[in-house]
């Protein structure tokens, strides 16, 4: 196994430790009631406080950059990028990555797709 799957496992497994510890005396019936008895409108208004907050905090970054200079360039044309011909992945899957390491999350719809 290689030291990064070794890191990943490990970090899996305190994870799952860690959420068993916290949640090893949770009472789900409370929070279910809780959860029924809250009105919808709080949940759109929390939803709300949310996107605000989002917003403020790209506004305030907006504000960083633009106190220190930094304008983006944005080109007026932007093209698309081109999905890979099935030449290309499979060079991709065969020769450069055979064991998944660079590709690892590619949806499996894309990798049905490009073996076809």
């Amino acid at each position: 196994m290689s030291l990064k799957r070794l890191a990943f496992a490990f970090q899996a497994a305190v994870t799952v430790a860690l959420l068993a510890l916290l949640f090893r005396k949770f009472d789900w019936a409370v929070f279910q009631s809780a959860f029924t008895r809250t009105p919808p409108w709080f949940y759109v208004a929390s939803f709300g406080v949310l996107v605000a907050g989002q917003a403020l905090y790209v506004f305030k970054w907006g504000l960083v950059l633009g106190a220190m200079g930094f304008e983006p360039e944005i080109p007026g044309n932007i093209a698309e990028t081109k999905p890979p011909t099935s030449k290309q992945l499979a060079l991709i899957r065969e020769t450069i990555d055979p064991r998944r390491l660079l590709l690892a999350h590619e949806p499996r719809s894309a990798a049905k797709a490009g073996r076809a």
